[in-house]
């Protein structure tokens, strides 16, 4: 909480507020390459960079989709899905994310992420960008559902919700 709190001082100026975010995410990104992390920090590291809401915390966001830990990686979509608004001026940006959104669902089993996946690919204006994506997702769980006996978790209303808004 102090950090967060330190983070937020009214004191602080945007460069510094970006510098510092920037520095953050690379931390994180390095923490949640490294093998054994603790499920405890990966939930940490994931909830400070859900709390300062960043841009500049981009890499670490990205690195943590890849975490062990179900938590963790449903913060730092959630996360993604939350900054869309602030990244899609950046094609760039929105490509990586893309990209790393992409390769997470299909390496994610469980359903609260990929809703969150889903969430975070939704970039208004950017149906080419996205699309391949979604369609990679689908394939996958319905494969996954021919191959198993599984009930339909909803999580696709997420994507389908973007396909049917103007989004084109």
């Amino acid at each position: 909480q102090r950090f967060t709190d330190q983070f937020g001082h009214t004191g602080n100026t945007q460069p510094f507020l970006a510098q510092f975010a920037a520095k953050v995410g690379e931390a994180a990104a390095t923490k949640f390459a490294q093998d054994g992390l603790k499920p405890e920090l990966a939930r940490a590291l994931a909830q400070v960079l859900a709390d300062l809401a960043r841009v500049e915390t981009l890499p670490g966001l990205l690195a943590g989709l890849k975490s062990n830990d179900v938590v963790a990686r449903y913060l730092c979509a959630r996360t993604l899905a939350d900054l869309k608004g602030s990244m899609a001026s950046d094609k760039v940006k929105v490509d990586q994310v893309v990209q790393a959104v992409r390769q997470a669902g299909l390496a994610d089993a469980a359903p609260v992420v990929l809703g969150r996946l889903y969430s975070a690919l939704a970039y208004p204006g950017f149906v080419p960008n996205v699309f391949d994506a979604y369609l990679a997702l689908f394939d996958k769980r319905l494969e996954a559902r021919r191959n198993s006996p599984t009930y339909a978790d909803g999580k696709e209303i997420d994507a389908f919700e973007f396909f049917k808004a103007k989004n084109v």
